[in-house]
């Protein structure tokens, strides 16, 4: 290929976080979606619709979302039964953010009521509280790679291809076993 791309795995990141949320022992996860206008919002979904039917689960996808941000999750939380989950995946840790604040009015409280997992391990997300489980995306090592393979195109004159970067699990103490009913 005579292009060089470089991206974040995000159907990956839907696929860890929800697979984190079921070896926990949760059974009834919901996604809180991305805008579906983006792709990343897409492929997290996919990932999450793979995760819970590779466990024989029923999904239950939140959306409406318009943008990456703590409104688009306070406004998907006003719209389910605070005790029809235990457990929630959302496409990025702003929108988990808006989540579990709209869920904390209606008086339940990660994790001792659910547990909740983000993606992206913004910098804020270490300081929420509680501190949010995450799947890390480096956005630092993606532009290291970005301009690594510009750089070698540049030096060589040779296509270099593609590169996908794997996210990670970053585990703080928004997630837990699910409370017994």
């Amino acid at each position: 290929s005579e292009y060089a791309s470089v991206r974040m795995h995000s159907y990956v990141a839907g696929v860890i976080a929800t697979r984190h949320l079921i070896e926990q022992g949760h059974r009834r996860i919901v996604h809180v979606a991305g805008p579906r206008t983006r792709n990343e919002a897409v492929e997290r979904e996919r990932g999450y619709r793979d995760a819970m039917a590779e466990a024989g689960l029923e999904p239950r996808v939140l959306d409406g979302a318009l943008d990456w941000d703590a409104e688009a999750g306070r406004a998907a939380a006003t719209r389910v039964d605070p005790s029809s989950f235990s457990g929630v995946v959302a496409a990025n840790d702003e929108i988990a953010l808006g989540f579990m604040s709209a869920v904390a009015r209606a008086g339940r409280f990660a994790p001792t009521d659910y547990s909740i997992v983000g993606v992206d391990d913004m910098p804020e997300a270490a300081y929420f509280w509680p501190p949010l489980t995450t799947v890390k995306l480096d956005f630092h090592r993606l532009g290291r790679e970005a301009f690594r393979l510009l750089r070698h195109m540049i030096d060589t004159g040779e296509p270099v291809g593609h590169v996908d970067l794997e996210p990670e699990l970053v585990l703080r103490e928004s997630t837990g076993a699910p409370a017994q009913i």
